[in-house]
């Protein structure tokens, strides 16, 4: 008895070592599949048509096993990166769905790929580069790059030659609204990508992207060295072009009095942090701007959120400082009101007013309302509040802004400044719109979400009994910001509309027209001297498309045409959201080398947006 006693001892201690190393197994097999799905799967070639077609990354594992990469293994519910698979469908279709567009995509992946293997490298976020006409090899090469090659390496390409070897013009300055555009593009990219599950080499590409944006975005919101103090723009010190000519001014003269004593529209300064000595940046932060940081915030936090992938550290950097923007701005200033921009100068700045009262800059009119001001302020305010998960700071935006001075009915039914015919200023109508998107997206309150609606709907987009408006222009990222409010997304819920095909039909028929990266300012003449010569006259345009030329009717005494001019045939710009649609004739002399950000958010925005 004793000796079987022994025996059923031993068996049932081996059974439970068996048992515990099976379960060990397939805990670890269940980690490597669900944890980390973007390093530690298996890479090959990519099955997402033009987005991820091959990778160069030294920081991925290349010698992982090509095979397991296509394949869900048994028992689990999600498919692996690399598989393809994913449910839903989105407003510009990915490689699973039916309507795929190929060689939009792969225009997309050749603006992304010389984004970053050319415009990044310079001051580390979105920010325009020159190379001189006469650097004919280095131009060859960048075209080369781009038309011949497919990964993101430009010096493994070229043999060697570097980014500031070929950009012999140098790079410009980064700016809130064109440097957060970029933010937006990149976290909108690797999000789909990543729930795509896109080639697995290319996710990691695309999350290593957006990991150096954060850490640029950071100087953003930290260099001026006052809590809640948010830079209009930066540049790294020793870079050829735009940082050769910076001369900073100090914050103060020896008396402690801000300087210039009038306050203007930006003045560079020395690093006011301690942290970052090789970076000067510029001050006065204006509303564009402001919204370009806010935009970034509040998608980088959306996509990062609930991913692993992410350090808690980068998540909680981008709470502390979103929530350190809004107490700034609910802090009622020497004017008596809120929503102002403080400066490092203990001023407000130049352009930094959000007041719904304030009717341009430091003029306040108790009891005026200014559409405008309010639906910037539901977009940024509403962007940096999610982002910053803070209790105390939602009741400032629910409560107070919301409730109790109905902010949004201000913007559904006062809108100034925006439609002013063939006089407005298209920069307003880039702000409000981005604004409207930010809000309706951002603000967890139906009442809210309505009334913002209702502001693109008949007080942006399509105006009734107005002239020059949005609906009319092709402008894509309008198309699918109104898109968008239609089909009711929103980062709470999923879509339960329609799209408006019209709307999305001209969105895409844009994007389409775009030059293709490079992407060169070279001049576009539609309208010729004997076709401009005694406005009103009749113009044909470079496509063929017979236009009334009107004169220099346009802000700012600007040439412009009675039909918006299409993308295939226009002039390019270093943000067409924000530019004249119905001006016929532009551009530089062609050294300058465009970011493509302008594209680049509305394709990702496209792709990002469910609609299913």
């Amino acid at each position: 008895m004793k000796n079987n006693s022994k025996c059923s001892l031993l068996l049932a201690i081996t059974l439970i070592i068996v048992a515990c190393m099976a379960f060990q197994a397939c805990g670890d097999e269940e980690k490597t599949v669900a944890e980390d799905g973007d390093t530690d799967s298996d890479l090959s070639e990519s099955s997402d048509g033009g987005d991820s077609d091959s990778a160069t990354d030294g920081d991925v594992d290349s010698e992982r096993s090509e095979s397991a990469e296509n394949e869900v293994e048994e028992g689990t519910e999600e498919p692996l990166c690399g598989s393809g698979q994913y449910e839903g469908e989105y407003l510009i279709a990915g490689p699973a769905e039916q309507a795929y567009d190929s060689e939009l995509a792969a225009k997309a992946r050749r603006f992304d790929r010389v984004f970053h293997a050319l415009i990044i490298p310079g001051q580390g976020l979105s920010a325009e580069a020159s190379v001189k006409l006469e650097s004919t090899s280095e131009r060859e090469m960048i075209e080369r790059f781009a038309n011949e090659d497919d990964s993101w390496d430009f010096a493994a390409f070229t043999g060697g030659h570097t980014p500031d070897e070929v950009i012999t013009g140098g790079w410009f300055k980064i700016a809130g609204l064109y440097g957060g555009m970029g933010i937006c593009a990149d976290a909108m990219r690797y999000a789909v990508l990543r729930d795509q599950n896109a080639d697995c080499a290319e996710i990691e590409i695309a999350r290593q992207q957006l990991i150096g944006d954060m850490e640029k975005m950071h100087i953003a919101f930290t260099i001026a060295g006052v809590p809640g103090v948010v830079v209009r723009g930066f540049v790294r010190k020793g870079l050829k072009g735009f940082a050769e000519s910076v001369v900073t001014t100090p914050l103060f003269d020896g008396d402690g009095n801000p300087l210039p004593e009038e306050k203007n529209n930006g003045e560079w300064r020395e690093d006011n942090s301690g942290l970052y000595p090789d970076y000067v940046w510029e001050d006065s932060c204006s509303r564009d701007m402001m919204l370009g940081w806010a935009a970034a915030s509040a998608v980088t936090m959306e996509v990062i959120r609930n991913d692993a992938s992410f350090d808690e550290s980068l998540k909680e950097r981008i709470r502390n400082d979103s929530a350190a923007v809004v107490r700034m701005l609910r802090e009622v200033r020497e004017s008596g009101y809120d929503l102002e921009f403080l400066d490092a100068d203990g001023r407000t700045t130049y352009h930094g007013y959000l007041n719904e009262n304030s009717t341009e800059r430091s003029l306040y009119v108790p009891g005026f309302n200014n559409g405008f001001h309010a639906i910037m302020a539901l977009g940024i305010v509403g962007s940096f509040v999610y982002a910053a998960e803070d209790p105390e700071l939602d009741s400032y935006l629910y409560e107070e802004l919301i409730k109790e001075r109905d902010i949004p009915r201000i913007a559904a039914e006062d809108m100034i400044y925006i439609n002013m015919g063939s006089g407005s200023n298209w920069s307003n109508y880039n702000m409000a719109l981005t604004s409207a998107w930010l809000a309706h997206r951002y603000i967890n309150d139906e009442y809210t979400r309505a009334k913002v609606k209702e502001s693109i709907d008949v007080q942006l987009y399509d105006t009734p009994g107005a002239d020059y408006k949005p609906v009319e222009q092709k402008m894509s990222l309008y198309d699918f910001i109104y898109a968008a409010s239609e089909v009711n997304v929103t980062a709470f819920q999923l879509p339960d509309g329609e799209i408006p095909q019209t709307a999305f039909a001209n969105g895409m028929e844009t994007l389409r027209g775009f030059h293709n990266a490079p992407y060169w300012d070279f001049p576009v003449v539609n309208c010729d001297e004997s076709e401009t010569a005694n406005p009103p006259c009749q113009c044909e345009l470079n496509d063929g498309t017979m236009v009334t030329y009107l004169g220099n009717v346009g802000r700012g005494d600007a040439d412009m045409c009675d039909q918006a001019i299409p993308r295939s045939v226009k002039h390019p710009d270093n943000y067409e959201w924000r530019s004249n649609p119905y001006r016929p004739n532009g551009g530089g002399d062609g050294s300058g080398l465009m970011s493509g950000v302008d594209f680049r958010i509305a394709y990702w925005l496209g792709r990002y947006t469910r609609i299913k």
